[in-house]
């Protein structure tokens, strides 16, 4: 069946689809950090179901889904208004790629990375930004694969839980 990419307005269903998958992605990820109840924490405050539908709501983010018919596969929030301190010293004009969920496997990745690809270019930004988790080899792989290359290197903390992230960047021409 062919995987279809589209902007989704976050109804309950597509709400409770992203914080069910996020919750697994971070205990797949993070179940064994020291500090994994500050990261439970954090998400409980995050993805709280109403709140995180509001968020939404801003004309600044956007969300894009994969689904394959009626299956939800993928999701990923497309930020375009970056503060000037998170922009790449190489772009003026980024479209920040992140909070990317998918399975294991990867599936919708490569979709949504080619639709984010082309929004950004409809939308004239003059790169694509792609934020992960470092321990995300598969996504790595996946970025990569479809051109993106490596920008740095950072970390987050949630609460006393310090986590490592990468970023990706494309030009757009």
């Amino acid at each position: 069946m062919e995987i279809t990419v589209k902007y989704v307005v976050l109804t309950e269903d597509h709400a409770a689809w992203i914080i069910e998958n996020t919750r697994a992605q971070y205990r797949e990820l993070f179940g064994d950090h020291p500090e994994y109840a500050d990261i439970e924490s954090h998400l409980d405050r995050v993805y709280e179901p109403e709140p995180f539908i509001k968020s939404h709501n801003d004309f600044s983010k956007q969300m894009l889904m994969a689904f394959e018919g009626d299956i939800a596969l993928a999701s990923a929030e497309l930020i375009s208004l970056l503060p000037e301190e998170e922009k790449p010293e190489e772009s003026s004009k980024p479209l920040l790629f992140h909070k990317v969920i998918h399975n294991t496997g990867g599936k919708g990745l490569p979709e949504l990375l080619e639709r984010a690809e082309q929004i950004a270019r409809q939308r004239k930004h003059d790169a694509l930004v792609v934020k992960t988790w470092k321990t995300r080899d598969t996504a790595q792989k996946i970025i990569r694969d479809a051109g993106f290359e490596t920008l740095k290197t950072g970390t987050v903390t949630i609460g006393k839980a310090t986590l490592e992230q990468s970023f990706f960047m494309k030009k757009i021409e």
